[in-house]
């Protein structure tokens, strides 16, 4: 089996940073045209600059609104061509306890980490729009599993998107369009800031070594599964929630 990507359009959003950021790196590696979507034209096409091949390109989208995302994922196929994979890496979290919800902040992470999602996967699987083979791939979080206390929203947003994913990989397996969704543990990414901020740092390394005995998860491992789940290697595999928990225990 093989997990070339050669000549294929890749789409991935979050590009800009941390997980996203990886897999398009990861992507284009392995020879794809990357299409890098996020909100910073700025910061991604700084990452377009470190991409292997000349294929790859920067779009930007509004995650608030449906009509930006449909005029984004228009573009990509005009001007790189009907997509082979999409990965749904953009995403926001929050700590928020039940007394303390904002619900302001909770609408923006049911807006980015899932509702986004679902715009994007309507444009890419109208017809004509994606090649043979297509592999959707949302990354989602270990939270949407089995969520930790101040999650609420956070989780809730994380579960609906596993719930989706699972849905849709019944209605469109019809059509060879898989969807699988992959759920980490805590990631060394800049989001994780906000948890070391609020518990310290001491208390994060502690709660990191106590939850994942195999170590922290990187960017990169999450973007090796994305990358055998977006390839031909994984062609007979939809609907499956890939859980990452560094040895923790995990319900998959």
């Amino acid at each position: 089996m093989s997990y070339s990507m050669l000549g294929k359009v890749i789409a991935v959003t979050g590009a800009s940073s941390g997980i996203g950021r990886a897999i398009a790196l990861s992507a284009a590696q392995a020879g794809a045209n990357v299409a890098l979507c996020g909100r910073d034209a700025k910061k991604l096409s700084a990452v377009t600059k470190q991409l292997r091949g000349q294929g790859s390109r920067c779009f930007t989208f509004d995650s608030e609104d449906p009509g930006s995302i449909a005029e984004c994922a228009a573009g990509i196929n005009e001007s790189m061509g009907p997509v082979s994979g999409f990965v749904h890496s953009a995403g926001v979290s929050s700590i928020q306890l039940l007394r303390d919800l904002n619900f302001a902040k909770a609408s923006e992470m049911l807006q980015i980490n899932y509702l986004a999602f679902l715009a994007f996967a309507k444009e890419f699987c109208r017809r004509g729009r994606y090649e043979p083979g297509f592999s959707v791939v949302a990354i989602s979080s270990l939270a949407g599993v089995s969520p930790d206390p101040g999650l609420a929203a956070y989780a809730g947003s994380k579960a609906a998107l596993n719930a989706a994913v699972s849905a849709l990989a019944k209605e469109y397996a019809p059509r060879g369009i898989r969807f699988n969704t992959i759920c980490p543990g805590f990631v060394d990414t800049p989001m994780n800031d906000k948890l070391k901020a609020a518990i310290g740092d001491e208390a994060f390394r502690e709660r990191v070594k106590k939850s994942m005995p195999l170590g922290m998860i990187e960017p990169d491992d999450v973007a090796e599964s994305a990358l055998f789940l977006l390839s031909e290697a994984s062609r007979r595999i939809t609907g499956v929630r890939l859980v990452m928990d560094s040895g923790g225990g995990g319900i998959a």
